[in-house]
């Protein structure tokens, strides 16, 4: 669906992130955007230069809850995170399910 959807214009691709500060993002090209909710997604090389400045991190990587939120940033989700929910969160079938908690934590107002 991901074609029709940009196709509609509900959907819109940008280029690298350089910064996110609460629900702004800064791209690599300068621009800046607001908006409701941010998914990033950082591809097969693993690398968060773009987070919050005093996320707290543990080994390099996020500390995040049981459903993924950022114990440091409220309102900041991750999936694909080595081990942050269970020992196959960093590939794909892990990514699978911990993108259903995160779902439903968002869907319960997480992070509002």
């Amino acid at each position: 669906g991901i074609k029709a959807l940009l196709h509609e214009g509900k959907v819109a691709l940008r280029g690298a992130l350089a910064c996110v500060d609460g629900l702004t993002a800064t791209f690599a090209d300068g621009a800046q955007a607001q908006f409701d909710a941010i998914w990033v997604a950082t591809g097969y090389q693993y690398a968060l230069p773009f987070l919050p400045t005093g996320c707290r991190m543990q080994k390099g990587l996020p500390r995040t809850t049981t459903q993924g939120e950022s114990e440091s940033h409220p309102g900041l989700y991750f999936v694909g995170i080595p081990c942050s929910h269970r020992v196959d969160s960093e590939f794909l079938r892990g990514i699978a399910r911990d993108a259903v908690s995160v779902a439903e934590a968002l869907a319960r107002g997480g992070g509002r």
